[in-house]
């Protein structure tokens, strides 16, 4: 039984954030330490905050565009609004 499997068995954390956890950290993640890996809103669900703008609005103010995060853009289908996407270093993480 793999890591995974045992904490998926036998843990109290939740199931989602372990398959979320494992989509980003992969046998090469260290190698991947200079790319930008984590979704916001992913981190946001894991840390329990309700509100996403408040939340990157505080990354906005706390971090660097371009060196701790980025911002994508992609256009919703139905509307046509463009959604920002904000994908974080791990070392934001950490902190």
């Amino acid at each position: 039984m793999d890591f995974k499997s045992f904490l998926l068995k036998n843990s109290t954390i939740k199931k989602s954030f372990i398959e979320d956890f494992y989509d980003i950290i992969k046998e090469y993640y260290f190698e991947l330490s200079d790319k930008f890996l984590i979704n916001s809103n992913k981190l946001q669900i894991w840390l329990n905050i309700s509100s996403r703008k408040d939340f990157h609005d505080t990354i906005k103010r706390s971090y660097i565009d371009n060196v701790d995060y980025i911002i994508t853009k992609q256009k919703k289908q139905a509307r046509g609004k463009v959604m920002k996407k904000y994908i974080c270093l791990h070392r934001i993480v950490q902190k």
